[in-house]
C-alpha cells in the first residue's frame, strides 16, 4: 500500500471515530435535556399542588351562574336541529317539531325556511341567467301602477307666438296582484329516507 492511500485510510478512520463520538455526546446531551424538562415539570406540578392546597385557585362550576344562551330567530333558523325538523315537516306536513324549536320567536303560525335553504335559493337566483335580467320588486300586497294610455303630440313653438295648448294626457292604472306559483314532482322512497341537509339539497 502506498503512503498516500495509507494516509487517506487513517483520515477516514479518524473521521468515522469523530462522528461516532459526536453522535454519542449529542445523545447524552439530548437525554440530559429530557431529564431536566421532566424534573422542571414535576417541580412545577408540586408547586401548583402546594398553592391549591393553600387555598389558591377557584372551584370549577362555582361562583356566578353562566348566563343562559340567548335564543334568536337567526340562531334557530341556522341550526342543524331546525334543518332536520324542517326536512321532516316537508315530508309529512306536520310542523309540530319546527314550532317547538321556534316557540315564541315567530307569530302568525308561519314556519320559516331554514337559513341554509334561503341561502341556496338566493345563490341560485343570483346565478340564473334569466332571473339576473329581471327587475325585482318586493311587496307584501297589491300594487297599483299608473301608465300612459294616450297623449297629444308635441308641436313646434315659434318664437314670439302664443304658447301651445297643454298636453292632453290620458292615464290608466294597472293593479298587480301577487299569486303563488307552485310545481311539484313525485319523490322516491330513497329520497324520502334522506335526513336533514341531504333531503333539503
Amino acid at each position: 500500500m502506498d503512503f498516500k492511500a495509507m494516509l487517506a485510510a487513517i483520515a477516514a478512520m479518524n473521521t468515522q471515530q469523530l462522528e461516532e463520538q459526536r453522535s454519542a455526546i449529542n445523545g447524552e446531551i439530548d437525554g440530559a435535556d429530557e431529564e431536566r424538562s421532566k424534573a422542571l415539570a414535576l417541580e412545577q406540578r408540586r408547586a401548583d399542588m402546594a398553592r391549591v392546597a393553600g387555598g389558591a385557585g377557584s372551584v370549577l362550576g362555582a361562583g356566578a351562574a353562566h348566563e343562559p344562551e340567548v335564543r334568536s330567530l337567526e340562531r334557530v333558523l341556522g341550526s342543524t336541529e331546525y334543518e332536520e325538523a324542517f326536512a321532516e315537516y316537508l315530508k309529512s306536513g306536520n310542523a309540530t317539531e319546527c314550532r317547538a324549536l321556534l316557540t315564541d320567536l315567530v307569530t302568525g303560525g308561519t314556519v320559516p325556511i331554514p337559513t341554509y335553504v334561503a341561502d341556496r335559493v338566493e345563490v341560485a337566483w343570483e346565478h340564473s341567467v334569466i332571473a339576473s335580467r329581471l327587475r325585482r320588486v318586493v311587496s307584501d300586497g297589491q300594487m297599483e301602477f299608473p301608465f300612459e294610455v294616450s297623449a297629444t303630440g308635441a308641436v313646434v313653438h315659434k318664437e314670439g307666438t302664443a304658447a301651445p295648448a297643454e298636453e292632453e294626457l290620458v292615464l290608466g292604472k294597472v293593479l298587480v296582484t301577487p299569486e303563488t306559483i307552485k310545481k311539484w314532482i313525485t319523490i322516491s322512497d330513497t329520497a324520502m329516507r334522506l335526513k336533514g341537509r341531504a333531503f333539503l339539497d
